[in-house]
């Protein structure tokens, strides 16, 4: 099983969601947000299953 580290940034939409400057997707609830990583990760890496991987969502507002 691995971890990933997601920050939540507020957006008029519902969240960003950044893996590392280059892997961000989306979110309209902080709720969907894990499972919103799991997909993208599905779509990035279909070889592996992200199912029981450990998502780390820490929401941080956005900066003005």
């Amino acid at each position: 099983m691995s971890t990933v580290s997601v920050t939540a940034t507020r957006w008029e939409l519902g969240w960003e969601l950044w893996m590392n400057d280059d892997h961000v997707t989306q979110s309209r609830t902080l709720a969907d947000a894990a499972q919103q990583v799991r997909d993208y990760l599905d779509t990035e890496h279909g070889e592996i299953d992200h199912s029981d991987w450990t998502i780390n969502v820490v929401a941080v507002d956005q900066p003005s």
